[in-house]
């Protein structure tokens, strides 16, 4: 076992834990290079419990990104079917200071992996995305909103980090992360009039008529948003659960698994996957790209639609519609690319991504789509991008 400490706040690897790690792959692989490693990170206690979850999966991406791509080119490196990875949050149980817990644990299984008798079905991998993203299915219910589900909102787009960082062809992974900000900015909207009505609600005057009638229509107001926000928690949710098992199943047994699955009748866009598999930089982002159309013409409509039937005369998908900025520095407005359009809608919506936000991420080198991508997902919600 390998334990790597931390720096209060950072995720910073220095030379001597590199020094430390790559003793760690030299001895993986001297001993047959054939076993699973399992990797977990860890904050200590002080600080937001949220903010710490993100940071545990920031030390524990770094790891993962040094055992598979060394910054020494002269150290080989560990193919990331070996690696699992979880980010674990804050925790007590390393020791008494607070110093003792921010770190990365590596452990390698005593036997060595087995071959798996046959692929996994779509129910198995989605398992393992889950287990991968540190979610218990059973905790993740968009109708109790944000606050009850604001933990599962960083997991998922820890995962899609994580996926980039296994295989930085994974396109469309790294793009749901840079959307994750937007949509963590969007709840965080959804909950101020719902948060601003409970304090009206518990502090009114309720036997002045005036004052009763403001705070019923703040009530109205916060039920509009309450739908919203369990739309929106529905939304990411259902993209999860639609992708990421193909994306686990392709990281764990590659295009094999994804055939298997397409032959046996699962709903596989297959030539996507092997277009992504081909390697071939045009192909690789024709496969992503359409994974992307999936999710959005295939997966969305659904809820849009219901965010155009709650009844408060269209102006929730006009607001949507007005301050919907791009994810990709530099990438223009949902309304300067598609003036007049409604977000909701799958065509308008489509028009902005292709025309726009897709030229934007694929137009950015390889170093900094991956610097955009591990930024935490608090500074993408604020716009707070790292330069360049």
């Amino acid at each position: 076992m390998l334990q790597l400490r931390f720096a209060q706040d950072s995720s910073r690897l220095d030379a001597a834990q590199r020094g430390a790690l790559y003793a760690f792959i030299g001895n993986w692989h001297a001993a047959g290079g054939d076993q699973a490693i399992r990797l977990d990170g860890f904050a200590s206690e002080e600080g937001d419990a949220c903010y710490n979850l993100e940071l545990s999966c920031q030390r524990t991406v770094g790891v993962l990104r040094e055992l598979i791509q060394p910054t020494d080119p002269s150290v080989p490196a560990i193919p990331a079917a070996y690696l699992r990875y979880y980010a674990q949050g804050e925790t007590t149980a390393y020791g008494p200071t607070r110093a003792d817990n921010r770190i990365v644990s590596l452990s390698v299984e005593r036997r060595r992996r087995q071959a798996e008798p046959r692929h996994p079905s779509r129910e198995e991998w989605l398992e393992r995305a889950y287990a991968e993203a540190g979610i218990d299915a059973g905790d993740w219910v968009p109708r109790r909103g944000f606050e009850a589900n604001e933990s599962n909102v960083r997991k998922v787009y820890a995962y899609y980090t994580a996926l980039f960082n296994r295989d930085e062809e994974l396109l469309w992974a790294g793009m749901a992360k840079l959307a994750g900000g937007t949509v963590l900015n969007g709840l965080r909207q959804t909950q101020a009039p719902i948060d601003a009505y409970e304090v009206a609600r518990d502090n009114a005057v309720w036997g002045d008529p005036g004052e009763r009638a403001f705070v019923s229509m703040m009530g109205v107001q916060a039920g509009y948003a309450r739908r919203l926000q369990q739309l929106l928690l529905a939304m990411q949710k259902a993209i999860f659960e639609d992708l990421a098992w193909q994306h686990q199943a392709y990281i764990e047994r590659g295009l094999p698994a994804l055939e298997t699955l397409h032959d046996s009748g699962e709903s596989v866009p297959i030539e996507a996957w092997r277009d992504i598999a081909s390697g071939e930089p045009g192909r690789v982002q024709r496969g992503n790209q359409a994974l992307l159309r999936r999710e959005q013409g295939r997966v969305l409509p659904r809820f849009y639609g219901e965010i155009r039937d709650i009844p408060d005369f269209d102006q929730i998908p006009s607001r949507m519609s007005g301050r919907a900025r791009s994810p990709i520095p530099g990438g223009r407005s949902f309304e300067d690319v598609v003036p007049g359009g409604e977000i909701t809608r799958f065509p308008d919506r489509w028009r902005w991504i292709e025309r726009d936000m897709l030229p934007a991420y694929e137009g950015l080198s390889g170093e900094r789509r991956r610097q955009l991508v591990n930024t935490t997902l608090n500074d993408l919600a604020a716009r707070r991008f790292p330069e360049p």
